[in-house]
This record gives structure tokens, C-alpha cells and sequence, in this order.
């Protein structure tokens, strides 16, 4: 099963999952950038991702409700498949934002993991 999930997604016939784990993996991009563009001020970076907190919050819990929704349909191997997928990808951004998270001064690094677990979970 991994093997076909990975060939729609090599060959660009994205499932529905794919889709909206795609729309999420970017709203954690945008996280990261935004820790890697303030890393001299703090405040900025705290003010942004807040700024992203609120404003996505609703597309946020919309594409949460889509995509277990899109999971849902699909059979047990696939899901299994799929969400070993998307766990590994999620690992992946949980380890980039602990290791720019350490560039903030040490005060700031609840502030900063609040807000980013606020936005990506």
C-alpha cells in the first residue's frame, strides 16, 4: 500500500489526503519561516506567529475536519500507510522548529513552542 500511495504521489495524482496534508504541511512552512526570518528580534517573531495563530484558526480547524474526514474513506492498509506517511513528514518539522527554536533567547522558548504547538496541532 505504500508502494501505490507513493506512486500517486510521484506521478502528481494526489489523493484527497495528500491534498490536505499538503495545505498543512505548508501552513508549517510558513511557521518556519517566520521563526527563520525573526531570529535577531524575538517580539517580531512572537507578534507574527500569534498574527498566523489568529488568523488561520479557522482554516485551520476546517482542513483538521476535512482531512479526518478524507482518512476516514479510506480502507486500513491505506490509512496505516498514509498516516506513517504523515507522521514521518510531521517529525520532520517538530525537529526544525526545536533546532531554530534554540537560536531564541532561552526566555522566549515557551512563548515560541505555545504558539507553534497552537498553529500546527
Amino acid at each position: 500500500m505504500v508502494l501505490v500511495v507513493g506512486l500517486l504521489v510521484i506521478s502528481g495524482c494526489k489523493t484527497t489526503e495528500q491534498k490536505l496534508l499538503e495545505q498543512s504541511l505548508a501552513l508549517n512552512e510558513e511557521v518556519y519561516q517566520v521563526l527563520a526570518d525573526n531570529v535577531e528580534d524575538p517580539a517580531a517573531a512572537i507578534k507574527a506567529l500569534t498574527s498566523l495563530e489568529e488568523n488561520s484558526r479557522k482554516s485551520r480547524g476546517t482542513l483538521k475536519k476535512e482531512f479526518m474526514a478524507a482518512v476516514k474513506e479510506l480502507d486500513e492498509d491505506e490509512r496505516k500507510a498514509f498516516q506513517d506517511e504523515a507522521q514521518r513528514r510531521y517529525k520532520e518539522f517538530a525537529a526544525k522548529f526545536e533546532t531554530i527554536v534554540k537560536r531564541y533567547p532561552r526566555e522566549k522558548h515557551g512563548q515560541i513552542r505555545k504558539l507553534i504547538s497552537r498553529i500546527v496541532h
